[in-house]
């Protein structure tokens, strides 16, 4: 017996979509909603002295938002460290007043980001922040 081309091809097809997966794909990520921005206590600094971060964290209407969880990942040559800040305050602030680095031979640029996360409707927001070290 002889098989058409026509109706050969469109049975593959139709087993090979069968075959496929059924599960959707994940839902896209919120957009951010809550606007951060980080700033260092120094733009430059020794790795021997204490550097602290302050972040900043508002609303689309730019009002601060309190109550606000803020965390921070610090990447350097010993890895990636996290940053816990305290939740934000009346005026949207928090800050941490030692991130420890390490020891460094030539100036490094480091880049910390944060993210602000409120909870109670699940808005986010997320900030960069570049400092350097210098032995």
């Amino acid at each position: 017996m002889r098989l058409r081309p026509a109706p050969f091809i469109i049975l593959l097809a139709l087993l090979v979509t069968a075959c496929g997966s059924s599960t959707a794909p994940p839902p896209a990520t919120a957009a951010p909603t809550l606007v951060t921005s980080v700033w260092m206590d120094f733009p430059v600094i020794t790795p021997d002295y204490p550097q602290g971060a302050t972040v900043l964290v508002r609303d689309a209407d730019m009002n601060p938002v309190s109550g606000a969880t803020v965390t921070g990942e610090l990447t350097t040559e010993a890895g990636t460290q996290r940053i816990l800040f305290p939740v934000t305050d009346a005026d949207g602030l928090t800050h941490t007043a030692s991130i420890p680095l390490p020891p460094v031979t030539r100036p490094t640029a480091y880049i910390i980001t944060v993210t602000a996360t409120r909870m109670n409707d699940a808005g986010w927001g997320v900030a960069n922040a570049t400092f350097e070290a210098r032995p």
